[in-house]
């Protein structure tokens, strides 16, 4: 591992609601020193919304965490409300845009990345799966340190599929194609969607011009083959 860096010690703060991995990813962040003699790290955690903010606030008098280390399904809150990740991601950006955030997650389903390159935008994005070993922890840690971003292929496949249609869908629209691959009723989707359901069937007739299919079934076919489900 290979770096330029200045001699410093970064604050990270790891936001993961199981101990046991927290732990283990703080492990892993001690031994970049071995490789990395001018890196230091002060690391310090948290399992859920309330607290990941809390820590955030508390540093904000004496500086702020360099990086954030982000699961996305996070524990319950002392308040009993169960807050994702990526609301705190989305926190984060509004309240220390300076924070680099590293997304580090087991839901790999493309609508769910949409969206959370859609609110957080994070500099780094792993997913929790055999091939993430702690060397490439490591290496994408130092990658974002540097002022580098990091996204694993599985985001690549996706950005690369996306990239097939050339008209840009928005928020709605994703919405739109998320509802009907859960089967939602067309009468019903108002309750999920802020529009009115006449408005909903002209984004469905648009987005099937768009994909170039007939039906309902080969919209939501076509939009998973191109990465937006």
């Amino acid at each position: 591992m290979s770096s330029h860096i200045r001699e410093y010690t970064y604050n990270i703060l790891i936001v993961e609601d199981n101990l046991l991995l927290s732990d283990g990813i703080k492990a892993v962040l001690n031994l970049i020193p071995q490789n990395e003699p001018l890196l230091n790290f002060n690391i310090e955690q948290a399992l859920d919304y309330e607290s990941g903010v809390t820590k955030i606030e508390e540093v904000k008098s004496k500086g702020f965490f360099d990086v954030v280390i982000l699961d996305i399904s996070l524990g319950i809150s002392n308040d009993g409300v169960r807050r994702s990740g990526e609301e705190l991601g989305t926190w984060i950006r509004s309240h220390s845009p300076k924070i680099k955030i590293i997304v580090f997650t087991s839901y790999s389903d493309s609508f769910r990345i949409n969206s959370i390159f859609k609110n957080v935008n994070p500099e780094g994005f792993l997913i929790k799966n055999s091939k993430t070993d702690y060397r490439v922890l490591q290496k994408v840690i130092v990658k974002i340190i540097n002022g580098e971003t990091h996204y694993c292929s599985t985001l690549s496949e996706v950005i690369r599929k996306r990239n097939r249609i050339p008209e840009k869908l928005d928020v709605i629209d994703l919405k739109i194609l998320y509802e009907l691959s859960n089967a939602t009723k067309k009468k019903n989707m108002p309750k999920y969607i802020p529009l009115e359901l006449r408005s909903i069937e002209k984004r469905l007739r648009h987005l099937k011009e768009i994909f170039k299919v007939d039906c309902d079934r080969d919209l939501v076919l076509k939009a998973k083959e191109n990465g937006f489900l």
